[in-house]
């Protein structure tokens, strides 16, 4: 079909904001609808609490309003939680888990990892054809000069996002996006979705009062740095009273509340957002 997911050149390190979720009916007596979810630390629902990795999210602050530390990098939820609750599917656990297996893999899976990246050598989302998905949402990488981290590497910018780091995603974006379109002509019976992160988080930062927040460009879990993007988030670090006031969680990460704002724009947004449907509409055809 001479489709290849590797003419996507990799121009920086653009693990900010991707992930692949992937909707299946699974064959059973009850024909269970379930998601399978794969990416990074966005999304990483426990995943790295089970391997050995620098990369980790079990300690607070991290889940102060989830309810306690669960390997998630945010305060609260991520974007696949909130969309899994909408849909009726769930929390869907971490591949990892202990408790993950039998029946309880039916209802889907997290394979998300904190600090995984998209090689050439893998994500090849025919595999995942061949297996039998056929619904599968393709999320984009967001503006990640606009995070406290790039922001504090970057003072020069002053309170604007860095653009070299936009520049770059939407050089991958525009490729990732006629990829999608790609897939869509040549895998009959499929349907790939292209979700818009980028669009819907500049949207987010620009016009954040409308939102409710009240700061789009630090972060809320902070120890040093004019923005509170220089060293990670840990137990000594500050922590802001108001998270839903907040975009970002972390030097690198979104809040329970930015998450919010991004899940309803992907569940029920219009085609600028996310095309050729939404995901609330890709999960309810047939």
């Amino acid at each position: 079909m001479g489709i290849h997911l590797n003419k996507v050149t990799i121009l920086i390190e653009l693990r900010a904001f991707f992930l692949v979720l992937v909707l299946l009916r699974i064959s059973t007596s009850e024909n269970l609808p379930a998601n399978f979810v794969f990416g990074d630390s966005l999304v990483d629902v426990g995943n790295n609490n089970y391997i050995l990795s620098l990369t980790k999210a079990n300690f607070l602050p991290f889940g102060i309003d989830f309810g306690r530390p669960t390997g998630r990098f945010t305060n609260g939820r991520t974007i696949v939680d909130i969309i899994g609750q909408e849909l009726g599917f769930g929390l869907t656990p971490p591949y990892l888990a202990l408790t993950t297996v039998g029946p309880v893999i039916l209802k889907g899976v997290n394979y998300a990892s904190g600090g995984g990246g998209i090689l050439n050598l893998t994500g090849h989302v025919l595999r995942l054809f061949n297996l039998g998905a056929r619904k599968i949402v393709v999320v984009n990488v967001g503006p990640i000069g606009c995070i406290p981290n790039q922001r504090d590497a970057n003072l020069a910018e002053g309170d604007s996002c860095v653009t070299f780091p936009n520049q770059l995603a939407n050089l991958f974006n525009t490729q990732l996006k006629s990829l999608v379109a790609e897939l869509n002509s040549n895998l009959a019976g499929s349907m790939f979705v292209y979700a818009d992160i980028y669009h819907i988080l500049e949207d987010i930062l620009i016009n954040y009062a409308a939102f409710g927040f009240e700061n789009p460009s630090s972060a809320c879990c902070n120890m040093a740095g004019k923005f509170g993007g220089l060293i990670p988030c840990g137990p000594t670090s500050k922590v802001c009273w108001d998270r839903s006031k907040y975009v970002f969680w972390d030097p690198y990460h979104p809040t329970d509340a930015a998450n919010v704002a991004i899940a309803k724009r992907l569940l029920d947004g219009g085609s600028a957002d996310i095309t050729p449907m939404n995901i609330r509409q890709l999960f309810q055809s047939s």
